[in-house]
């Protein structure tokens, strides 16, 4: 039995460019997850790495950093513009703009344990 099924509802939001992974993603809406998928130029990830390399943040951290992925999930998430959260979403959005999780790859590595 999904999880939609049971009353639960799940959100994800990921980065995607390639027509494996965008097949991947149309499975999980099939299944009654909500995805919020945006694409993310080579040159984009490059150029938030340039941007970076003065800075104390990892690669890893801003490799995939993506503006329009995080408006949309501050959208979903009914704060856009407003850098804050529901309650239930704080510390989530806190870590927005820190946005490496590459399609179903485990535990993204830009996000802080706390």
């Amino acid at each position: 039995m999904s999880l939609a099924a049971r009353g639960h509802s799940l959100t994800l939001a990921t980065l995607c460019n390639s027509p494996d992974e965008q097949q991947s993603l149309a499975r999980l809406q099939a299944l009654g997850v909500q995805v919020i998928a945006r694409p993310l130029a080579r040159r984009q990830s490059l150029l938030n790495c340039i941007g970076a390399l003065p800075t104390p943040l990892p690669l890893q951290a801003v490799y995939c950093r993506s503006q329009a992925l995080r408006a949309e999930i501050e959208a979903a998430l009914g704060t856009e513009g407003t850098g804050e959260s529901t309650k239930g979403n704080r510390e989530f959005t806190k870590h927005t703009n820190m946005l490496p999780i590459p399609l179903l790859a485990g535990v993204p590595s830009g996000i802080p344990d706390h």
